[in-house]
């Protein structure tokens, strides 16, 4: 697998990638600073400093130079200045080894790296052996090959420059990430909080208008979910009325306190509501009628709440102008069922007194409204 220059060190980098470069070195050693300390290293070995060679290695690496050549590397034979013992030989193929110096990333020293080249150097095409490098060629072999190992040195530089800017960025957007989390957790919190109060407000004018003594509550999941709903405060308060004005009407006396558990919450409601809001406008005008069927049995329920009697087909058909009779009210609501259902699912609070007290019309709202069945 390949991976970028810059995902270590500018050294180890040449070091695995030298005998491309050269392939008829017979050896390379780099010498360089790391976060953890002074690092040797001898072809893929990697070497422990002693203690008393690091003080001349941090001399090396004090040097001025770009790069020299030498006649060897050994710690053993530097001298205590930190420069290179020489050569008794004057001649100067016996400098063939090559010392190229770059720009420590760390602490602005040097680090550098050593190429061993052979005594002498066999042809492929034939077994004629010849000595080792001329100056000539030393001097070709430094103006080829030293640019190319430098940008090679300087990429590496920019490349982990480039990782680092990256994971800043990095760092920073999960950092932003995590604040608008924090944020919007914060916001949902709020939001839940005052959707609890509107709720818990939006059953207690339910039980006052029914005239019942529960305590109407919702869970605490029931809250979450519908603040994940995504509704409009129209949809919310409908689906409030629904759910609540059901299980009232469905568990009667049986409790004190009820807790409206989110299974009761149809997050599709919504597309519901609209579904029915169309088909109300489609047939408005045959709606129409039925509203105006459904205002004069209100109207004449009215009338038997003031007088204090029952509000039922009976008394409801007989005050109603002209009287009819209650038969005429079954047929008629069963007749317009399904318009009766949706009118007072969308505008409940227009027909109250019938919607809560009209068996004929409870029958209609419990069987096929809230799918719970009958009320006991």
């Amino acid at each position: 697998m390949n991976f970028l220059a810059g995902t270590y060190h500018p050294m180890e980098h040449l070091l695995g990638r030298i005998t491309d470069l050269f392939p008829i070195v017979s050896g390379v050693q780099g010498c360089w600073k790391s976060e953890k300390g002074l690092k040797l290293k001898l072809d893929h070995e990697q070497l422990n400093v002693p203690e008393k060679h690091k003080p001349t290695l941090e001399r090396l690496r004090s040097s001025s130079k770009t790069d020299e050549w030498i006649v060897n590397f050994n710690l053993e034979q530097l001298n205590g200045h930190g420069t290179l013992q020489q050569s008794n030989f004057s001649d100067e193929q016996a400098m063939r080894n090559w010392m190229i110096f770059f720009n420590s990333p760390i602490d602005g020293k040097k680090d550098f790296l050593v190429l061993f080249f052979p005594e002498s150097i066999s042809m492929h095409n034939n077994d004629v052996l010849f000595n080792a490098l001329t100056a000539r060629e030393k001097y070709f072999i430094q103006m080829t090959y030293l640019p190319i190992l430098q940008a090679e040195w300087q990429r590496c530089l920019e490349e982990s420059q480039l990782l680092f800017d990256m994971q800043k960025i990095f760092q920073q957007q999960q950092k932003d990430l995590n604040n608008e989390r924090e944020k919007l957790a914060w916001t949902r919190a709020q939001y839940v909080h005052s959707l609890s109060a509107h709720c818990t407000q939006l059953t207690k004018s339910i039980e006052q208008e029914i005239g019942c003594t529960h305590a109407v509550n919702l869970s605490q999941s029931t809250l979450e979910k519908i603040a994940k709903s995504g509704w409009d405060i129209d949809t919310i308060n409908h689906e409030i009325r629904r759910v609540t004005r059901a299980v009232l009407h469905l568990i009667g006396s049986q409790t004190n306190e009820i807790l409206i558990d989110e299974g009761l919450i149809d997050l599709n409601r919504k597309r519901v509501i609209a579904d029915k809001n169309n088909a109300i406008n489609m047939k408005s005008k045959v709606q129409d009628k039925t509203s105006e069927l459904l205002d004069r049995y209100e109207t004449s329920a009215r009338k038997c709440e003031a007088l204090g009697i029952s509000i039922n087909s009976k008394n409801i058909s007989a005050h109603m102008e002209p009287p009819i009779t209650p038969s005429a009210i079954s047929d008629a609501v069963k007749k317009n069922r399904r318009k009766i259902k949706l009118l007072i699912e969308n505008d409940f609070e227009r027909w109250p007194l019938i919607a809560l007290n009209l068996k004929a019309i409870q029958r209609i709202l419990e069987n096929d409204s809230f799918g719970m069945g009958k009320a006991v």
